[in-house]
């Protein structure tokens, strides 16, 4: 596929095991089963059922059939469509994925404020977002959170923060550098939909636009 038509693919896939789509089959998907006899495929199936539900109406204690595999092997599995797995299964993995980038925001903006109280800048944490983006599976990284230029974009943003003197003030038109615009590809608009329908995805990371903030209280 080309990346147009791979982006086009993302969404299609993702009306079915998400929002409306999803919710318009609701009982049919939790009644679904593979195709097979295999007693373990069935059994992990039903769970996948009960972790959905169970984490749509907030238990915090569901667990995933899936808990344990890489980002990688979750995407697979969510944008599967040759009937291998059932619609909960998909979203079940989804879930696993998307609590995953949540945890990594989480932590990716706590050391851009440790770098920028630290030096005064943040290339580190930038180069950081890249190589996230990077090794993201491209089936994510054609998605429309991302423009097309997205690495072109980050560079420059690199290049003008190593460029600004450490401690420096920056120059009025670049002091504010606002993280929401850098992380806001990791939370899909359809994302923040989910977020306002079901309580136990992740919340979206609410963030300053400017990267003067306080440090961080540490122990050392």
């Amino acid at each position: 596929m080309s990346c147009d038509e791979l982006a086009a693919y993302a969404a299609r896939q993702k009306s079915r095991f998400l929002f409306d789509g999803y919710q318009a089959g609701k009982a049919r998907h939790d009644l679904e089963t593979p195709q097979t006899d295999d007693p373990e495929l069935l059994d992990r199936a039903r769970q996948a059922t009960e972790y959905v539900n169970r984490s749509s109406a907030g238990d915090l204690n569901a667990k995933s059939p899936f808990a344990g595999l890489s980002r990688d092997q979750l995407i697979l599995i969510a944008y599967d469509d040759q009937g291998g797995y059932t619609i909960n299964e998909r979203q079940a993995a989804w879930r696993g994925s998307a609590q995953m980038e949540y945890k990594w925001t989480q932590g990716a903006i706590a050391r851009a404020q440790l770098e920028s109280s630290m030096t005064g800048k943040v290339p580190v944490f930038l180069r950081e977002v890249l190589n996230y983006y990077k090794a993201l599976p491209m089936i994510e990284r054609v998605q429309d959170r991302y423009p097309w230029n997205y690495e072109a974009e980050m560079e420059a943003k690199i290049a003008e923060e190593l460029a600004l003197p450490a401690g420096g003030e920056r120059e009025p038109q670049t002091h504010i550098l606002n993280l929401y615009d850098i992380l806001a590809a990791m939370t899909d608009p359809e994302k923040k939909r989910l977020e306002r329908e079901d309580p136990a995805l992740p919340e979206t990371v609410e963030v300053s636009p400017d990267l003067n903030l306080p440090p961080l209280t540490t122990n050392n």
